[in-house]
């Protein structure tokens, strides 16, 4: 190796490896930065072409947009993220003001989430409270410790109140900003800040100039419930609406009958149940229903080993005692029915069958439907799934949860193969969809090309095994 070619190899050679402990003298430098930013898979690439084309291209609307991308793109690191923002708003800050007042919800990296608000608070972007009650409404898993940065945020934005007093604001809409996501959500992050006396309180005081609050007091005072998040408020004002106005003047003649045991633990979920429910059963007291659902599932086959794939539901116990002292009367009531339809019912055990079978020939998707009492008799109707995935998944039409609605419980298969007994019960995937659509439901699973095993759960994180049902 001449000389002269020896010093430009060790040049090189001295220049990567400073590149590696933080920079060479002379940074790269591309024909194209903003090209870089946006298709480049090195972060370390894309952050040295964005602080190229922050000298290079300073005004150029394609940076901006790389910028943007940048922000809000998945797979984009913390750094990056932070350091699009601090060049968008140095760019044009009442523009970024406006999209992050639409956008703060799509951020769900822990880190950029408090460096934005953090910086939110201190050049006091007020508007954005609506945004920011939204976002904590939102459950977020972090291992950063301390409150979350939305609550200091909103305290540093609206000094001299306290967070439910902020939350509260932006639900009864008094600042003509919020959106209904956002007046939705501040109601979903009022039931957690709040116990249930003091959020009665709190609806009682709203003035009734959102058909949210109005459809709210009217749930409170007539069906002497109240939803818990955005499904539950969808389901809601769908039975506020004209064409469920039989229904709701039912459901609301059924409640006032009920005790005041009766009423408490009641839920939206329960009323389609309790219009079902004979008689006899509306006369038990809780341990006289109790004791007939303890009696009743005592006799019937279990299956309790729970489903091996799904790591975290091995701690989801499955027998009915493990809940039984918890259970309100009008949970009592729903697996009471439930029980006896599913375990009993003759014709609706056909329909779940021949369901199942169809389900084992499909490997697109899960099968699912809704139970529901029709003309009074009992039926399971399937649904189409909403789009198809995987084997493992169903993901209900909106067809299906307006159905529901009027139904006594979404169900759906684990019939991936005749010998399942490894998946009997309910993943965690269902667990989250019981809590979102504010439902019960049932899952069925194959133990043999004949049984179908039967598991209830809802959306507390109850999981009991009912039976199972024969060929």
């Amino acid at each position: 190796m001449t000389h002269t070619r020896y010093r430009h190899w060790l040049c090189g050679l001295l220049c990567a490896t400073s590149l590696v402990w933080g920079g060479c003298t002379s940074a790269p430098q591309y024909e194209d930065p903003v090209a870089v930013m946006k298709h480049s898979d090195d972060p370390m690439l894309r952050m040295a072409a964005a602080k190229q084309a922050e000298k290079s291209h300073a005004q150029d609307p394609a940076r901006i947009a790389a910028l943007h991308e940048m922000l809000w793109r998945r797979g984009r690191g913390a750094e990056e993220r932070q350091y699009a923002i601090d060049q968008l708003v140095a760019y044009d800050e009442q523009d970024f003001r406006q999209i992050l007042s639409r956008r703060l919800v799509l951020i769900v990296n822990p880190e950029t989430l408090r460096y934005v608000l953090e910086m939110a608070a201190e050049r006091q972007w007020t508007e954005l409270t609506p945004a920011i009650v939204r976002s904590y409404a939102r459950q977020i898993v972090t291992n950063i410790p301390g409150p979350r940065p939305e609550e200091a945020a909103l305290q540093a934005l609206n000094p001299g109140k306290t967070i439910v007093e902020i939350v509260f604001d932006t639900f009864i809409n008094t600042r003509e900003q919020a959106s209904i996501n956002e007046q939705t959500a501040a109601w979903q992050l009022l039931r957690r800040l709040t116990d249930a006396p003091g959020l009665m309180k709190l609806l009682a005081a709203a003035p009734d100039t959102t058909p949210l609050v109005i459809d709210l007091k009217a749930s409170a005072s007539q069906l002497r419930t109240l939803p818990h998040g955005r499904e539950g408020v969808l389901r809601l004002s769908t039975l506020r609406s004209p064409a469920y106005a039989a229904l709701w003047q039912q459901q609301a003649e059924l409640v006032s009958k009920l005790t005041d045991e009766q009423q408490q633990g009641l839920e939206l979920r329960h009323l389609p149940v309790l219009l079902s429910v004979d008689q006899n059963v509306l006369s038990m007291g809780r341990q006289q229903l109790l004791d007939r659902v303890r009696q009743y599932l005592a006799r019937q086959e279990h299956h309790l080993r729970g489903p091996t794939y799904d790591g975290p539901m091995r701690d989801y116990p499955q027998e009915f005692s493990a809940y039984a002292s918890d259970l309100p009367w009008a949970d009592l009531a729903t697996i009471d029915l439930l029980a006896r339809v599913i375990l009993e019912n003759r014709s609706v055990q056909a329909e779940l069958f021949a369901q199942a079978d169809r389900d084992k020939l499909d490997t697109s998707s899960e099968h699912g439907g809704v139970l529901l009492l029709d003309d009074g008799r009992y039926q399971a109707r399937a649904f189409s799934p909403m789009q198809r995935q995987n084997d493992y998944k169903f993901f209900p039409s909106q067809e299906m949860i307006d159905t529901l609605y009027r139904g006594v419980a979404h169900y759906h298969f684990h019939a991936q193969a005749h010998h399942n007994r490894d998946y009997a019960g309910p993943g965690m995937g269902d667990m989250r969809m019981a809590r979102t659509l504010e439902a019960h439901c049932i899952v069925l699973t194959f133990i043999n090309a004949d049984t179908l095993n039967v598991d209830y759960y809802q959306p507390g994180g109850q999981v009991i095994d009912l039976g199972t049902i024969k060929r």
